[in-house]
């Protein structure tokens, strides 16, 4: 495409499946949100000889793209698509769609006029909420209510937990264990021992 004349920022649209090929490759730094996100090959594996070239994938941002049904679609800079490898390159390219979509809005701010988002997405809010609630119950001397969080800046919170990129039965089953797991499961019985009031 940049050889027939295409910008660098340019986007090309892809089915949002392609998606899942980064996500359940352990390989992978894979990180999304509800405007956007990145790929790219983790750092172990990036200097590992056993990791062809091929694979040492970058995809600096990607981002939501909608159709008339507000059905969801995966957009990216055609100058990061470009610098993936042919191998790669072939991947993206049969996902490639070719319809008449809309770019999230806080995509294209972020990206292009340098105007970034002033909301988080509804996955990061819960896990902050966990956070704060535990920082609640401890200043008031009792022990935390969720066993687990996910790291100041969520750096540990699980790739899964983001909107579903099939939607399929077993995707969504999948994401209820998830949500369950981080939920109902995260709660310190221990805090509900009336000795600790």
């Amino acid at each position: 495409m940049l050889a027939e004349g295409s910008g660098q920022l340019e986007l090309a649209f892809f089915d949002l499946e392609l998606l899942e090929f980064y996500r359940n490759d352990p390989r992978y730094y894979y990180e999304c949100n509800d405007i956007g996100g990145r790929i790219c090959i983790e750092d172990d594996h990036y200097l590992s000889e056993s990791v062809d070239e091929k694979d040492k994938v970058l995809i600096k941002a990607f981002g939501l793209a909608y159709d008339e049904e507000f059905n969801r679609y995966l957009t990216a800079f055609i100058g990061d698509v470009a610098d993936l490898s042919p191998e790669h390159q072939n991947i993206w390219r049969a996902k490639q769609v070719f319809k008449d979509l809309k770019v999230h809005p806080d995509f294209y701010g972020s990206q292009i006029l340098g105007r970034w988002p002033t909301h988080i997405s509804i996955f990061d809010a819960v896990l902050y909420e966990q956070k704060i609630i535990n920082e609640m119950v401890r200043k008031m001397g009792k022990p935390n209510l969720f066993n687990q969080e996910f790291g100041g800046y969520l750096e540990n919170k699980p790739k899964e937990f983001a909107f579903m990129l099939r939607p399929t039965a077993r995707e969504y089953e999948l994401f209820i264990l998830l949500l369950d797991k981080i939920m109902s499961d995260n709660i310190n019985k221990n805090f509900f021992n009336l000795n600790n009031s």
